[in-house]
């Protein structure tokens, strides 16, 4: 002991005491341990914040409704009937299934391709369902039923109306339409004639035209016709009716519409979106594998689901770097995300409005930034009045501009506290990642850990040891709300609650560590440590706390480890006798009884620079909530380490 005292001065000594009360900062991994604010985490494994900022054991998971078909989960979504019925749909295996009691029933007419993520959106009564690959397919609360395509028309041919032959070529496609959507167009037919169109005589005495004719296509609803004085340049002039022989006389008086040209792909099956959401009255989709820079809509109202009849497309920079990788409604206007190769990309926000002329709809396109975009299309997702998405360089937020009263849109990162820790991902785990907002908080997952952002608290977690492909609520028909995930490599559904111990009955670790936190404000200076504290409630099983430091040989080192164990009470009338007498003839139980507020100690007795603690968990029973970290001691003078000098 006096050897230790060499050169140290206990004169004046001032006594000191660290504490650490709250947690509010979570985890920081962009700086360095010593750098850390005393609120703030090395690590934080397996752990949640509660009540005013205090750690506690993360949510535990269990199985729920029983094995799916297949071996992983493409997609889940909750489906509401009109009499208020809830009912819990899966795809997986190639099969949509819907749940009854703890198994699945499966739901005829839909078989998507298994291995590939379903996106489901509800609304006019109806589940829609999407894949990019099979047909666009929605559930009416009985059977999935899918759009069916129609046939081009064919069979295109003109005739001259007073007009005759000469040197003024007119050009035609036709499209046929359904209740979803529209073909591509019929082969280009041309007719020459004498006149330009424009100076067309149409009166009671002289009628100039062209009348068009083509073949009936069987379950067409409408036909659009595009024209043009140029070849490959055809622009929309009119719809008309199905008739067993459609026919359209040309007077020349209706105007062309050269924004509006005959699709290149057929969509009467429905568009092959990846993506989709509920915008505005309307269904908005994209990543289409052939066209992945256009966006498509609806129809509203009568026409909900329709992508001919007040529906639309439009495409995005095409050709350009930036392709659709995501859509989510903001504000009452789809946000697609279109993220780059290089990690950059564009965001853009769409809105259209009905041409009274024309029938039809126009879009008006806003890119709210060039910088950044997200490249998790489950990754999106709405918290109040921002949108949180996942890019390579980590999480940002699309939100109102502070202090500008209009509708100015601007993106910051959010992320920056652990920042190193998302790039490090690969570009398959981030762009993997799903999200979701509950109870305050955002959950992000990849499909083997998760991480948390507390918005309440404004502060990471990260992270835990389990991951998902989707997470969402359902709520049963007892008006139980469930919060689920999705397995990654499992045929499961979990169902992610603080009343579950462990993950399906297996026990995860837990550790919190904090900053290496100084002894005094002057960063070459030292204490005398005497004892270290921590103040822990609701304990259950095991802890281990372990405090280490930084001595004057300049290394960090254990200083003392020991395990807490709360009480167990183990009386009472049926297990203890009085006396000779056995009051009862029950055997009893011990029960482990838990504290609100446990406080323990431990000696330490070392001259430090810094301290560290460190609380872990191993065990299935093992939680407890940490109210607080605490050392005494006294300040000392002396030398400093040889070892610093140069």
């Amino acid at each position: 002991m006096l050897a230790q005292l060499n050169n140290i001065s206990l004169k004046g000594e001032k006594q000191l005491s660290i504490t650490i009360d709250n947690f509010k900062g979570g985890t920081n991994t962009l700086v360095s341990a010593p750098r850390l604010k005393p609120n703030e985490a090395v690590e934080s494994l397996n752990l949640i914040l509660v009540q005013d900022g205090l750690y506690t054991k993360r949510y535990g998971t269990k199985k729920y409704g029983g094995v799916l078909a297949g071996s992983k989960i493409d997609g889940f979504g909750e489906y509401r009937k009109t009499d208020g019925v809830r009912e819990l749909i899966v795809f997986s295996g190639g099969l949509a299934q819907r749940k009854a009691s703890n198994s699945w029933i499966t739901i005829s007419g839909y078989t998507p391709t298994a291995g590939l993520p379903v996106y489901t959106t509800q609304i006019n009564d109806r589940l829609y369902a999407c894949n990019g690959t099979d047909e666009l397919a929605y559930y009416n609360g009985t059977e999935f039923l899918s759009y069916t395509s129609i046939t081009t028309p064919t069979g295109v041919s003109g005739t001259r109306n007073t007009l005759t032959t000469g040197d003024y070529n007119y050009y035609i496609q036709v499209t046929a339409t359904n209740e979803v959507g529209e073909t591509i167009g019929s082969s280009e037919v041309t007719l020459a004639i004498n006149k330009s169109r424009d100076t067309w005589i149409n009166n009671d005495t002289t009628q100039e035209t062209l009348t068009w004719t083509w073949d009936k296509v069987t379950d067409a609803s409408k036909y659009k016709v595009y024209i043009s004085d140029t070849s490959g340049r055809e622009g929309y002039v009119t719809q008309l009716g199905q008739s067993d022989n459609p026919t359209w006389t040309d007077t020349g008086k209706l105007l062309i519409n050269d924004f509006i040209y005959p699709p290149n792909l057929d969509t009467s099956s429905g568009p092959k979106f990846k993506y989709m959401c509920i915008s505005g009255g309307r269904i908005w989709g994209c990543g289409d594998p052939n066209n992945p820079w256009r966006i498509y809509w609806s129809g509203e109202q009568a026409y909900l689901g329709n992508f001919s009849y007040g529906g639309g497309w439009v495409d995005l920079e095409k050709g350009g770097k930036a392709i659709t990788k995501g859509i989510i409604d903001y504000q009452g206007k789809p946000a697609v995300f279109c993220p780059t190769p290089d990690g950059r990309g564009a965001i853009y926000q769409i809105s259209v409005a009905v041409d009274a002329t024309w029938g039809t709809t126009i879009p008006t396109v806003s890119k709210i930034t060039n910088q950044i975009s997200g490249i998790a299309p489950r990754g999106l997702v709405q918290a109040e009045n921002d949108v949180f998405f996942v890019t390579k360089r980590g999480v940002y937020l699309l939100g109102n501009e502070p202090g500008v009263m209009s509708t100015v849109l601007r993106t910051n990162e959010l992320s920056a506290r652990i920042r190193d820790y998302l790039e490090g991902m690969s570009e398959e785990e981030v762009t993997s990642i799903c999200s979701y907002y509950r109870d305050g908080k955002l959950f992000f997952s990849t499909p083997t850990r998760m991480f948390i952002y507390d918005r309440e608290r404004l502060c990471w977690i990260k992270d835990w040891n389990i991951g998902f492909t989707q997470m969402a609520d359902y709520t049963d028909d007892d008006g139980v709300t469930h919060f689920l995930g999705a397995g990654s490599t499992t045929p499961y559904l979990y169902e992610i609650s603080p009343n579950y111990e462990g993950d399906d009955g297996v026990a995860f670790n837990t550790s919190y560590l904090s900053p290496q936190i100084p002894v005094s404000s002057g960063w070459t200076d030292f204490a005398k440590i005497t004892k270290a504290y921590i103040n822990v409630g609701n304990v259950k099983g095991t802890l281990n706390f372990e405090v280490t430091g930084v001595g004057k040989k300049g290394s960090f080192k254990a200083l003392a480890t020991k395990t807490i164990s709360p009480g167990v009470s183990s009386s009472g009338l049926g297990w203890d006798l009085l006396g000779s007498v056995l009051m009862g003839d029950s055997t009893g139980f011990p029960k482990t009884f838990t504290d609100s507020s446990l406080i323990k100690y431990m000696k330490i007795n070392k001259i430090l620079r810094q301290i560290q603690f460190h609380l872990t968990t191993t065990t299935l029973d093992s939680s407890y909530v940490l109210l607080g970290l605490k050392c005494d001691g006294f300040a000392i003078q002396t030398n400093l380490p040889s070892s610093y000098k140069l």
